[in-house]
């Protein structure tokens, strides 16, 4: 498969880091290309490249959803919905404008990554798929973040109804204390 053919694209909101003693390390909009090998960020779409991250080295656990570090303070004009993608040179911050997009990034981001884990016969890993047992707690502690932070809107996002009682019976997860909300 081509490095450069592009998965996604779209506007996030990358923070930017502190570097010296005015860093800033605001949330900026940024216009950005997942490829197959790396995530490129331009100032808007056609513009300058501001910067990229390396996917090459990146497992898929190196992507944190809505990381507890990371929730929004202040008045910035990100959103509430943000992942972290942590690479072997630095963590890189963004936020997706709505839920429905954050899931869509990280999706092609675990795809991305996914597709770079190496097998231990030397061959590439098997293709994402929801059924992998290692994702189960990603994904059930993932949705059970988003159902706290959005109780009522959370099943109007589409194609959502019932997700939550659907992993949880694809996965066998019996744990009965946590609570329904759809």
């Amino acid at each position: 498969m081509d490095e450069t053919k592009i998965v996604r694209t779209g506007v996030l909101y990358k923070k930017g880091k502190k570097v010296g003693v005015f860093g800033r390390d605001n949330w900026k909009p940024r216009y950005c290309v997942l490829t197959w090998s790396k995530l490129q960020y331009f100032t808007c779409e056609g513009g300058t490249l501001k910067g990229e991250v390396d996917l090459t080295r990146c497992s898929q656990d190196a992507i944190a959803v809505m990381p507890n570090d990371c929730q929004k303070t202040g008045r910035s004009a990100s959103s509430i919905w943000r992942v972290a993608i942590t690479t072997p040179q630095r963590r890189f911050l963004i936020a997706a404008p709505t839920e429905f997009d954050m899931r869509d990034w990280i999706r092609d981001l675990v795809k991305v990554t996914t597709r770079h884990e190496q097998s231990p016969a030397g061959t590439e890993a098997q293709v994402f798929r929801l059924e992998q047992p290692h994702l189960r707690p990603l994904l059930l502690e993932s949705y059970d973040v988003l159902a706290k932070t959005n109780r009522r809107n959370i099943s109007l996002v589409p194609g959502q109804l019932h997700l939550r009682r659907e992993l949880r019976m694809a996965h066998h997860h019996d744990d009965k204390s946590t609570h329904d909300i759809i």
